[in-house]
């Protein structure tokens, strides 16, 4: 056999064939297996393309699946809104009535989950008619609950100047550490100014700094039953002891009534409902995924199946839209709120009102009262 033969026998061999150079060894031992490897070699091939032919016949069904389900619940249901819903849970209100809740405390009016953006809030509730506010809360190094919404501090403060670093955890600070923070060191205007920004020291006013839950609690108190909306955003430890403090205050401020207590972590959630089945809360992710199927082919259950009084969802999420009135109906029949984040878009707010939201956390409470209550 030429050099060029065995290289070619080689090639087919190593690519087509398991073992390989094993083949090649018996080519060299004796040249009438040369027709027995070349046949075999013929044989793996066609059993390979075989299996590409599988594998795209099964991707192009993959495919034409995902697209019908992208038809099929992206799209709105014929359900026609449930009107006069008698329920004890009072986040569901009349048809007609569409709540506003101030997202961050009105993140796009003010810096996020500062003092000054619940000041405003109130300062301008004749406007705004707040059903309630949404925030996120963190625990600190002595143990204090703070409102804030991202796991560092770089997003929204001043923290990476003060500190010399980014990535800073406020569970790893005390609660007087971080009331050194420009709290609205980034916030910026609509017309693209940053009013704050470089405040340092004395004269970063107690507005903009750091701010506890209880020092929410205790500013709004005058001002009206509010509801709130809170977030445990840490996990492990940390989120059960933020639960143990979140539940102690609730309680000494009268505040279990009037809170949904939602958090992304599945652990958290598990804790609250086994230690503390007093707090109201929302569902979890998984718990929003069953729920839609199941209002989507309209299950029957008992009534206080679910464990969660709340839904807190986006209008719509990858493949489904979440703001149907189906969905709706159906949470309302089982006595649970179903409320839509984080909308700024006048479109949609309408279209939720239409469908049957009981309310929507916006960055824009200003634009929301105005959208929903047609004022022009």
């Amino acid at each position: 056999m030429s050099l060029c033969g065995a290289s070619f026998v080689s090639y087919i061999s190593t690519v087509f064939v398991p073992n390989g150079p094993l083949f090649i060894d018996l080519l060299y031992k004796s040249p009438y297996n040369t027709i027995y490897i070349v046949n075999y070699a013929h044989y793996m091939r066609g059993k390979r393309e075989g299996k590409m032919k599988t594998f795209f016949t099964v991707l192009f069904i993959t495919a034409a699946v995902v697209i019908l389900v992208c038809i099929i619940f992206r799209g709105e249901t014929p359900d026609k809104p449930k009107k006069n819903i008698k329920s004890d849970n009072p986040a569901i209100l009349p048809y007609g009535k569409t709540g506003v809740l101030a997202h961050r405390s009105g993140a796009g009016l003010a810096p996020e989950n500062t003092l000054l953006a619940f000041q405003n809030m109130i300062k301008n509730r004749d406007k705004f008619e707040l059903e309630g506010f949404e925030f996120d809360l963190h625990l600190t190094k002595d143990g204090q609950i703070i409102v804030l919404h991202d796991d560092t501090l770089d997003r929204t403060s001043d923290s990476e100047e003060y500190f010399g670093k980014s990535g800073v955890l406020p569970c790893d600070l005390s609660f007087e550490e971080l009331r050194k923070l420009n709290m609205g060191e980034k916030f910026v205007l609509p017309d693209g100014s940053i009013p704050y920004e470089g405040l340092r020291g004395d004269k970063i006013p107690d507005s903009l700094r750091i701010i506890r839950l209880s020092d929410v609690f205790d500013f709004l108190a005058p001002y009206g039953d509010y509801t709130f909306t809170v977030d445990i955003k840490n996990d492990g430890d940390i989120g059960y002891r933020t639960a143990d403090e979140l539940h102690r205050l609730l309680v000494k401020y009268n505040m279990l009534s009037r809170t949904a207590v939602a958090s992304f972590h599945k652990s958290n959630i598990r804790y609250l409902d086994e230690k503390y089945p007093d707090i109201t809360r929302s569902a979890t992710i998984h718990e929003v995924v069953r729920f839609y199927f199941q209002s989507f082919f309209h299950i029957p259950y008992k009534q206080g199946h679910f464990k969660f009084k709340y839904l807190h969802i986006p209008y719509k999420d990858y493949f489904f839209n979440l703001g149907t009135t189906r969905l709706i109906n159906y949470a309302h029949s089982y006595d649970i709120a179903v409320q839509y984040w984080t909308i700024n878009d006048p479109k949609i707010m309408k279209r939720l009102e239409k469908n049957g939201a009981d309310a929507v956390f916006t960055d824009l409470p200003d634009l929301a009262y105005e959208t929903l209550n047609d004022i022009k």
